[in-house]
């Protein structure tokens, strides 16, 4: 049995970060500015397993990110406690 889940957030498996999945579905290069509102986080791009990569903000309210044609990113999303 598949369990549903709506309107949670994707949660990472070994921390409380939030995963963000995004992909440029429309065969072009982008540029996506993502603003999280007030909201300040560090952003981590890694793979589909979630295995962290790059980091891309350490602290920020915003985020800007480049895909490729039909490109899939992952991101891990940590709140930052002031």
């Amino acid at each position: 049995a598949v369990e549903e889940r709506r309107n949670e957030p994707l949660v990472a498996e070994d921390s409380d970060a939030l995963v963000l999945r995004l992909y440029e579905s429309r065969g072009a290069r982008r540029e996506v500015d993502i603003d999280f509102y007030g909201v300040t986080y560090s952003v981590i791009e890694c793979d589909l397993l979630e295995v962290p990569g790059t980091t891309l903000s350490e602290g920020s309210g915003r985020v800007v990110l480049e895909f490729k044609p039909f490109e899939v990113k992952t991101l891990l999303l940590q709140k930052v406690r002031p």
